[in-house]
């Protein structure tokens, strides 16, 4: 979020979307041996220790510095576990476009969420490593045409893909950036590089919970980090005006037990049956 590849969301998940459906991503294995190798790959991880729990940070801020906060609010929201982000972002470089998103990261490395813009939307989901896609029609009629398909056969290939869950091939997610929507370093990544030469403002609230105020200004860009000033120092907000890429997040249910379960097996379309 707030940052360029990650607010870029549309173009991103448009080219996973049509690398699936143009090539059906068949490589050299076929179905069988896929689903071979995604059984290994679950027993493995079943088997495998689960890693280690971040050691929680100091809880106070009282006598910190306004960077050091900020350093103490990341390190505090990283080791939650678990937790919500919610926001906006706009792309100026693309019109203004942008669009919102909400996502719900859980302790075991799996989360939920949906983007919506531009007059479309798309649900992104994680499970025990497996990325999965669910858009509206006019989310993959704009995709397909955007890589050069016909409005024919991308409104007939939509009404297709519409509701349906398409699992989306590791490599493909990793290179095409879709899965840092799931990596809370890639959610923190624009407030971590940010976190220097802050100034503390006033107090504010979030919610209903009080927080205190780190800006800083950059040329016409103002950054703001609203952090928790009762209870463990979170980040509860991290604001962008101005500049080329504005935008807001909103994180909360810090360390909750929410799980994420995988799509049901008869909405999910395998790309092994689009041809290619």
């Amino acid at each position: 979020m707030l940052n360029r590849k990650f607010a870029a969301w549309a173009a991103l998940c448009a080219t996973a979307a049509v690398t699936l459906t143009a090539c059906g991503y068949g490589g050299t294995d076929n179905g069988a041996e896929k689903a071979g190798k995604a059984e290994k790959a679950e027993e493995a991880e079943k088997r495998a220790p689960a890693p280690p729990r971040a050691s929680a940070p100091p809880t106070t801020i009282a006598g910190l510095t306004p960077d050091r906060i900020a350093a103490r609010a990341l390190d505090t929201t990283r080791a939650a576990g678990s937790l919500t982000a919610r926001g906006t972002a706009v792309l100026r470089e693309e019109r203004g476009a942008g669009g919102t998103f909400a996502f719900a990261l859980t302790k075991k490395g799996d989360c939920d969420g949906r983007m919506s813009g531009e007059g479309v939307s798309v649900t992104l989901r994680e499970v025990n490593g497996s990325t999965y896609m669910q858009g509206d029609e006019e989310f993959w009629t704009k995709a397909l045409q955007k890589e050069g398909t016909a409005k024919q056969g991308a409104e007939t290939a939509a009404r297709i893909f519409k509701g349906r869950w398409i699992k989306v091939p590791a490599a493909q997610a990793e290179q095409e950036g879709i899965t840092r929507f799931c990596d809370v370093d890639a959610l923190l990544e624009r407030a971590t590089e940010s976190g220097r030469g802050l100034t503390r403002g006033p107090e504010a609230q979030v919610g209903h919970r009080p927080a205190v105020t780190l800006t800083k200004k950059n040329g016409a860009e103002t950054v703001t980090y609203y952090v928790a000033a009762q209870g463990r120092p979170y980040l509860l907000r991290f604001t962008v005006e101005g500049g080329d890429d504005p935008g807001t997040m909103e994180l909360s249910g810090f360390g909750s037990d929410a799980t994420v379960p995988a799509p049901p097996a008869g909405e999910i379309l395998d790309p092994q049956q689009l041809g290619g």
